[in-house]
């Protein structure tokens, strides 16, 4: 059960940080 917690944890911060370098890369892309 801890190890599931701890594989849900690393993928919510994964999808959290690939949303985020792609919000940033757009947002990038429109100021340029």
């Amino acid at each position: 059960m801890r190890h599931f917690l701890v594989m849900l944890t690393v993928a919510v911060m994964g999808f959290g940080l690939a949303v985020e370098h792609a919000e940033a890369r757009r947002m990038g892309g429109g100021g340029n």
